[in-house]
């Protein structure tokens, strides 16, 4: 059966896709339990200082609410961000760091997509790591993601995109209990106090267990004979966690808190591959702000500061010796961004507005090592200990006129480690009427070097620095044309974009150095179709991308990377209330073919019993058995395969709402 569902859905799939755009209105008994229809409507932030309709907002930018992507059987971040559209998530080798690929743009050290919680950037300055296990799962209550460059707000590693997640306010308390296959035990709760009606308390926790699952690397070069790949070897995957988020608003003051550490892979097989038996996590987030209104008007000043690593446990580096790691001095505490700033929204009349501010931060990494866990001593450095500071200056302006909406703005960056970098952004928006607009639009982004690309130590010779040149920097300019359609019930949004990647840092090996460098990666275009609609007793999600790279005037070297882009993605999420107690819902997320990876299909199935305070989840996940295999877009090795998911499994879900 599952055999020959999987023949119907390769053969159907993306013709069901295209043909729910014109799928009829459906009606529907009236004793279901209502979805929140407000929802859809009440717009987005992650690209101004206010709420936006999407409609009306100067970039391309997605909502998708957890508790929707959680009807459709999607039960962690990891799987949420993947039914977005054009992203693409997957673990290296090694699994010391997981890349986001958005509208095809992806570097293992050096992501491209900015990770923001509640507005506030969260990366690692050493390898650019996210923490996609650190936030709890009953905290989110929505996530944004803008596609493509948007530097004006947020600055540096906005080159590719943004992803924030937006955490819960007023919200009921729960309690939930997760049981799966392989062992995994989840618990998460949220609590909020409200002490008045300006001031509240929240916390949020979740932990995990898992004994992981079989994954296998196919085609990879074995560590001891380099000669020869390896056909197939089998390691374990797992993920287990402890994260905590603490919120506190008191009018014009808000502060947040948020700590947390994962274990990732813990298996004990000694392998003849480079693969890491245990990698370990470790993440804090300060930060805090304070606002003064001024009539219609605001200052806002903030401060946070992030510390984040990580360390590598090996049974076989590059020699037969066991008990060989990577860790960073001072136990990681070097490690760390401190980011300061103010801005001030003034609004001049109903119909003229400007933003403008400046930001400092500094960037610091301690020594990175390889190291003898048995005898606790340095064997060999990695990356140096490095700082750097990064000083930036931004401004906004937006205009009305009628249905007309200008906006045009533009950040100055200093950085330590690359040229002085000025992004422009501009967005001409014309509303057709209440609920059509069409967009057209223009932004630049750039990215700041890490610092595993600009003080990492060669291991062949300590002697050739691994930068090849000292002004490291990413450059990509995008251009959008969108139609949009809103109101209360629907989103559809039509775009098509074009990007220019001026300029990527990417690794590469010259004469066995590794190497870091600027390639110019060409031209990328491509289309977008996104559809929610939001019923009473239903819901109905779909996406669908196009991207196509141009290989007019790529490197050589870089050429290899567009054939581990898929061409077509997409995303169908639905689920229907039978009645007031019980719901059916699935997605299923498909990729086309990348490289030696076959054409991917996940279907998510989820059952949903509601009854008054308590509520029950039955999920099978991967219900196709599909064999998730990836292609290796660390290194862009030709023929390495790595299982990135599990098989068919299944997770039992508990819920308490207090």
């Amino acid at each position: 059966m599952i055999l020959l569902l999987k023949k119907w859905l390769t053969d159907n799939y993306f013709k069901l896709l295209l043909a729910v755009f014109v799928i009829p209105r459906l009606t529907f008994s009236q004793e279901f339990l209502p979805y929140d229809t407000e929802q859809l409507n009440s717009g987005v932030s992650v690209a101004n200082t206010t709420l936006q309709r999407i409609s009306e907002t100067p970039a391309m930018v997605s909502r998708y609410e957890a508790n929707h992507l959680a009807a459709f059987g999607l039960t962690n971040l990891k799987e949420m961000l993947s039914f977005i559209p054009h992203i693409i998530l997957q673990d290296g080798i090694g699994s010391e760091v997981t890349s986001i690929m958005l509208r095809g743009v992806t570097e293992q050290y050096g992501q491209r997509v900015l990770f923001l919680v509640n507005g506030v950037p969260y990366w690692a300055p050493a390898h650019s790591n996210i923490p996609l296990l650190g936030i709890p799962i009953e905290a989110i209550s929505h996530i944004e993601v803008i596609r493509g460059p948007h530097t004006v707000y947020y600055g540096s590693n906005a080159s590719g995109g943004v992803i924030n997640l937006v955490t819960k306010d007023n919200a009921i308390n729960t309690l939930t209990v997760k049981v799966g296959a392989n062992g995994l035990i989840n618990g998460s709760g949220y609590w909020q106090h409200k002490f008045n009606h300006n001031k509240s308390l929240s916390i949020a926790a979740e932990a995990q267990g898992d004994n992981g699952y079989s994954a296998k690397l196919i085609g990879v070069t074995s560590i001891i004979d380099t000669q020869n790949k390896i056909a197939e070897e089998k390691i374990s995957k797992s993920e287990k966690m402890q994260s905590i988020l603490v919120k506190y608003n008191h009018y014009k003051f808000h502060a947040m808190a948020q700590t947390y550490q994962s274990k990732t892979n813990n298996h004990d097989v000694i392998s003849s591959l480079a693969v890491a038996a245990e990698v370990k996590k470790t993440g804090y987030l300060l930060h805090s702000n304070y606002s003064w209104p001024m009539g219609t008007n605001k200052i806002t000043i903030y401060s946070d500061y992030n510390n984040f690593y990580f360390q590598a446990n090996y049974n076989n580096l590059l020699t037969l010796r066991d008990f060989l790691a990577f860790r960073f001095d001072n136990s990681g505490r070097d490690n760390y961004r401190w980011r300061s700033g103010a801005n001030i929204q003034l609004n001049l009349s109903p119909s003229f507005s400007a933003f403008a501010g400046i930001e400092y931060e500094k960037r610091a990494t301690a020594g990175f090592f390889i190291y003898d866990s048995m005898t606790q001593l340095n064997v060999q450095q990695i990356i140096k200990a490095d700082e750097d500071e990064e000083k930036s200056i931004f401004a906004q302006l937006a205009y009305r006129f009628q249905n007309w909406h200008f906006t045009l703005g533009g950040r100055f960056t200093k950085n330590d480690h690359n040229d002085d970098k000025s992004t422009p952004q501009a967005a001409i928006i014309y509303k057709l009427s209440g609920n059509h607009s069409i967009k057209l639009l223009y932004s630049r982004g750039f990215s700041s070097p890490n610092f595993s690309q600009t003080s990492l130590v060669n291991t062949e010779s300590a002697e050739v620095p691994a930068a090849l040149a000292s002004d490291l920097s990413e450059d990509i300019e995008g251009i959008d044309l969108a139609y949009t359609y809103q109101n209360r019930n629907n989103l559809f949004v039509a775009s098509a974009y074009l990007v220019d990647d001026k300029d990527f840092i990417q690794l590469y090996s010259e004469q066995n150095i590794a190497r870091y460098r600027n390639f110019t990666a060409g031209d990328r275009y491509g289309l977008e179709l996104e559809f929610q609609r939001d019923m009473p007793n239903y819901l109905f999600f779909a996406n669908l991308t196009y991207s196509h790279t141009h290989k007019g005037h790529h490197d050589i070297t870089n050429a290899q990377a567009q054939w581990f882009i898929p061409r077509i993605t997409a995303n169908l999420g639905s689920q229907y209330k039978i009645n007031s107690h019980h719901a059916i819902g699935a997605s299923v997320r498909a990729q086309a073919k990348r490289n030696h990876a076959k054409q991917l299909y996940q279907l998510n199935i989820n059952y949903q019993f509601i009854q008054q305070a308590y509520e029950l989840h039955f999920t099978i996940r991967n219900a196709l058995d599909e064999q998730i295999l990836t292609p290796d877009v660390v290194n862009y090795v030709d023929e390495q395969l790595i299982t990135s998911a599990d098989g068919l499994n299944v997770l039992l879900e508990a819920k308490l709402s207090y």
